[in-house]
């Protein structure tokens, strides 16, 4: 049996009914039971769950809703679905996002022998009508598209953290790796991510969530995972740092080029990261692992980011300090600014921030 866990915060009958009925349609959807985790919704939306359970459990696709009393946020709630789930292998979705195929579990859940902990799948992101962008099955950041032993988790302690409102998929897709190396990948599309949903965290007001939220909690997640499984996954964690610390770069160009206002915010972070976690690491493999990269200038900022190779990037931490004050001041002049008002007032409406986080 399969528990496919859905954290719902809110969420439209249409994208339920999109979600839901992908599920029934499975060629195997007697061996699935839904895990429908209400994350403190509003009323409205509560009875709109109540409604869509008994309508599909009459169907014939057994469903379980659970309601969190505070909204916690998608890790929170997808490990409160595991804690109260009992099959034998569980799967992740979410609510406004569909399965590809009705045989996409079948094939997961084929690959899913005695000697495999993880099957891993390709899924296809669907911005638009017009753009879409497939993601092959070694990805190691998000949850779609896998299916994981539930034994192996437990044995290993494997849980989602609480709390966490950014990269809480990556973390724990991150932490499973550590664990195992028995991972069966799939070349098959089994599952779609979708862009269609306006209210999203992720497409709400052209994405400035990434920058708001996501950024700042890769960089969180890594401190936090050198600091718990350094020692016992040393060289698997070093890989990590090194490419998340890629990554950061990648996040402060895109800030410079796109989203200026985040320039500052961005750069403290990854400057936080480096100053934890890099430093330790030489030219050498610096050079193995990022060939370097010329970037033409911005005019939409001063901040240095634009003109640098990675290697400069690096160099300019060695060079400059960034305060642990300095972040406040800059969250401070980033929330009373007028046009990111709306944004952030989403994400306290939509539960990716605490209700207190911007005051």
């Amino acid at each position: 049996m399969i528990d496919i866990i859905v954290p719902c915060f809110n969420t439209e009958q249409k994208f339920l009914i999109r979600l839901f009925s992908s599920i029934l349609c499975q060629t195997i959807v007697d061996e699935c039971n839904v895990i429908l985790v209400n994350d403190a919704s509003d009323n409205e939306h509560f009875e709109t769950y109540e409604v869509m359970s008994e309508i599909y459990n009459n169907l014939g696709l057994k469903m379980t809703l659970l309601t969190l009393e505070k909204n916690s946020g998608p890790a929170t709630a997808r490990q409160f679905g595991i804690d109260n789930s009992h099959s034998e292998f569980i799967a992740f979705a979410d609510s406004d996002d569909v399965f590809h195929s009705p045989n996409a579990l079948e094939i997961l859940k084929s690959c899913m022998n005695d000697n495999i902990d993880i099957v891993s799948g390709g899924f296809i992101e669907i911005i638009s009508n017009e753009e879409t962008s497939i993601h092959n099955n070694d990805d190691t950041i998000w949850l779609f598209s896998k299916l994981f032993r539930r034994s192996f988790l437990e044995e290993n302690n494997i849980r989602f953290t609480e709390g966490r409102r950014a990269n809480e998929d990556s973390e724990f897709n991150f932490i499973a790796r550590f664990y195992t190396d028995r991972i069966a990948y799939v070349d098959d599309i089994s599952y779609e991510w979708r862009h269609d949903n306006e209210n999203s965290i992720a497409s709400h007001d052209n994405r400035f969530y990434t920058m708001d939220q996501s950024f700042i909690g890769m960089c969180e997640i890594v401190i936090d995972i050198d600091k718990k499984y350094g020692d016992e996954f040393r060289d698997k964690v070093d890989k990590l740092i090194i490419n998340r610390m890629i990554h950061a770069y990648y996040g402060c160009v895109i800030a410079s080029a796109l989203y200026p206002e985040f320039v500052e915010q961005s750069m403290y972070y990854a400057h936080k990261l480096y100053h934890y976690c890099w430093k330790k690491f030489d030219k050498e493999i610096i050079n193995d692992n990022f060939r370097i990269i010329t970037l033409n200038k911005f005019n939409k900022t001063n901040m240095p980011i634009p003109y640098m190779s990675f290697p400069q990037f690096l160099e300019f931490f060695e060079k400059h300090e960034f305060h642990e004050e300095d972040i406040v001041e800059i969250q401070k002049k980033l929330w009373n600014d007028e046009e990111l008002k709306p944004m952030f007032e989403n994400n306290i409406k939509s539960g990716s921030v605490p209700q207190d986080y911007y005051d």
